[in-house]
């Protein structure tokens, strides 16, 4: 059977749908919104400001401002005033942010599903996927 491109579509909605219920049930077991887990691994990878993280989530950076608040009031997130620019927040993941963050990384692959591929199966997905996004 041949799969068309209209096929793949719904299939890749699918899968979106999946994950979006995995990140759901990862977001609830440590008592936290599916966006602020994405505000968490915008911060991930190093110090970035609020205007990033807004942009990361595809959302106005005013949004991000309660977000970020609620972060750092559950001492997951800091928040300091940039030294070149006094408006800017730059923000950063504090240790447990960084270990609730290790955590979810960890978990995510069984709740969506990807222990179940073999190593040739997720070799193929990848290379599937990095040319979709790479789009």
């Amino acid at each position: 059977m041949e799969i068309n491109s209209g096929q793949m579509c719904e299939d890749l909605m699918a899968l979106l749908g999946r994950f979006k219920a995995a990140m759901h049930e990862i977001a609830e077991e440590h008592h936290l919104t599916p966006i602020q887990i994405g505000a968490l691994y915008a911060i991930l990878h190093g110090e970035t400001t609020m205007g990033r993280v807004a942009s990361t989530l595809h959302c106005d950076a005013s949004n991000v401002t309660g977000i970020i608040d609620r972060l750092v009031a559950q001492q997951l997130v800091m928040s300091q005033e940039s030294e070149r620019d006094r408006r800017a927040k730059l923000l950063q993941l504090t240790p447990k942010g960084q270990q609730m963050m290790d955590e979810i990384i960890a978990r995510l692959p069984e709740v969506v599903g990807c222990t179940k591929l073999n190593s040739t199966e997720r070799e193929t997905m990848h290379a599937i996927i990095t040319k979709l996004t790479n789009a």
